[in-house]
C-alpha cells in the first residue's frame, strides 16, 4: 500500500474514515471532516496527534464532540522505511462525548507523517488502523463493533490545546484498561 504521504501528494484537510463490521451485518462506512487538530512531540521522539470535530446532531441539539487520538510510538522515514499493511507503529483511540456521556474505541494502526518543523505544521496519513469498544460512561452509545479507521491530518504544533482535549476526554471517560496478556494456549 503506499500512502499519499509517500507518493508526494500532502493531505490538505483532516478527514476520518471509518468502516463498521457489525457481526452478522453488512459493514457500514462513516466519513468526518475534522475542525480541529493539533500534534506534539515528545523529547524521545514520539508524536502524538489530537483531532477534535463538534457538532450538533443528537436529537436534543446538544453537540457531540468527537476526538480522534494517534500516539506514533516509532515514526517511519519516508523513502527509508519499508512499510507493508500489517504494520503497526501507533495507537489509535476514537472518541465521542455527549452530555450524557461517551465512548471509546481504541486500537492500533499504522501512521506517515511529514514535519515542516519551520512552520509548525504536520500532515500525515492514518492508513490502517483496528479499534474496539474500551470504554464508556454514562449513555455512552457502542456505536461501532469492529471498526477500521483510515484517514488524513494536517495538524499544527499546539501541545496545550492537545492536551487540554485528551485531559478532558479522559476525565468523562475515566482511566484507560489495564493491558491484560491472552491466557496461554491449551496445548495438550
Amino acid at each position: 500500500m503506499i500512502s499519499v504521504a509517500s507518493a508526494g501528494c500532502r493531505p490538505t484537510e483532516t478527514v476520518f474514515r471509518i468502516t463498521d463490521h457489525p457481526v452478522g451485518a453488512a459493514a457500514l462506512r462513516y466519513h468526518e471532516r475534522f475542525d480541529e487538530c493539533y500534534y506534539f512531540r515528545h523529547p524521545e521522539g514520539t508524536v502524538e496527534v489530537v483531532a477534535r470535530r463538534t457538532s450538533r446532531q443528537d436529537e436534543n441539539g446538544e453537540p457531540i464532540t468527537q476526538v480522534v487520538h494517534i500516539r506514533n510510538v516509532w515514526p517511519t522515514i519516508l523513502g527509508t522505511t519499508h512499510a507493508e499493511r500489517t504494520m503497526i507503529n501507533s495507537t489509535v483511540a476514537y472518541m465521542i462525548a455527549s452530555p450524557g456521556g461517551g465512548s471509546s474505541f481504541e486500537g492500533g494502526g499504522f501512521f506517515t507523517h511529514q514535519q515542516d518543523q519551520a512552520a509548525g505544521a504536520l500532515t500525515g496519513v492514518l492508513e490502517s488502523s483496528s479499534v474496539l469498544p474500551q470504554r464508556r460512561v454514562g449513555a455512552g452509545h457502542r456505536i461501532f463493533e469492529r471498526a477500521e479507521v483510515t484517514g488524513t491530518v494536517v495538524a499544527v504544533e499546539d501541545k496545550r490545546r492537545a492536551q487540554r482535549i485528551l485531559n478532558d476526554m479522559d476525565r468523562l471517560l475515566g482511566p484507560k484498561p489495564a493491558y491484560r496478556p491472552p491466557p496461554p494456549p491449551d496445548v495438550r
